[in-house]
């Protein structure tokens, strides 16, 4: 054999042995990068998974008042182990405590100013004058407010709701005074977040004229219906109208009557609840949130 061919086959010897060597060589550089990779698209599947998913404002739905929270505060809220006293302590401390339903009771004093007072049990029942109400402290020793400070308090917690409950039996005068008070304090937006309590079917059509109120809540507390067919024709009118909830006494809730509310497609509220054991068993029938002091 010629000492060229000889060197030829050394030579492609060579270049294969070099090309062999080289995969072994990349082998593991190769499987590396392939499990890092494989790592890599694992932890971005995991993330997609797990980060929240954004729904652009326009296809949001708005939550209603009554869905905002479990519990709505009755009078302010309860204060230290005293309730009713639609206070200034007590209406600051339950926003504080992030209650964002408050129920507030209102009166007109004398003198014809809307103040927060359930039943002037500050002066044993008898109406005060303006004067005299801010200088009676009340059940506890609380200080007492005007509608127009309360108004300011609440509208300036977002998302916060104010419930009137008027204890006036002219319910238009009372609704009419809020309005004015909104409008003359720079708050117009905040009557988009007043719910206007009903107590007679007459009475929507005396706050109507008003306002074109958002919020409407239908309680019971006046009508006292024993019947089931009473709350059906109530529900009935509540459909009918546009008001969204009835709230009964708690006592009164009963599968029956959730039942007929849920046909209509009105969503039913209980008062008032102090007791955790009372509010799992309303919750079980169906009840979506409770008048409180304390809870």
């Amino acid at each position: 054999m010629k000492d060229e061919e000889i060197e030829l086959r050394y030579f492609y010897r060579f270049i294969l042995l070099f090309i062999i060597g080289s995969c072994l060589l990349f082998l593991p550089v190769r499987a590396e990068a392939a499990a890092i990779s494989k790592t890599m698209q694992t932890t971005a599947d995991s993330k997609r998974l797990t980060a929240p998913v954004t729904v652009s404002n326009t296809a949001s739905v708005q939550k209603k008042w009554y869905q905002t929270a479990r519990t709505i505060m009755h009078a302010a809220g309860g204060i230290g182990k005293t309730d009713y006293t639609n206070s200034k302590e007590a209406l600051k401390t339950n926003l504080k405590r992030g209650k964002r339903l408050i129920e507030i009771d209102f009166r007109f004093t004398t003198d014809g100013t809307l103040v927060c007072n359930h039943d002037w049990n500050n002066n044993k029942g008898k109406p005060l004058s303006l004067a005299s109400f801010l200088g009676t402290k009340t059940s506890g020793g609380y200080t007492p407010q005007t509608a127009e400070e309360a108004v300011k308090t609440i509208a300036a917690f977002k998302n916060a709701y104010l419930v009137a409950d008027s204890k006036e039996s002219d319910i238009a005068k009372v609704y009419q005074e809020l309005v004015d008070i909104c409008k003359r304090t720079g708050n117009t937006s905040f009557l988009n977040r007043i719910v206007v309590q009903l107590y007679y079917k007459s009475d929507y059509t005396k706050v109507k004229k008003i306002y074109a109120f958002k919020n409407w809540n239908f309680t019971l507390y006046r009508l006292k219906p024993s019947k089931d067919k009473e709350y059906k024709d109530i529900a009935s009118f509540c459909k009918k109208n546009g008001i969204q909830t009835i709230t009964m006494r708690y006592n009164w809730v009963t599968n029956a009557r959730m039942k007929i509310l849920k046909k209509y497609g009105i969503t039913g509220l209980a008062y008032t609840v102090n007791s955790k054991s009372t509010y799992k068993k309303l919750r079980k029938l169906g009840i979506t949130a409770i008048f409180t002091d304390f809870l």
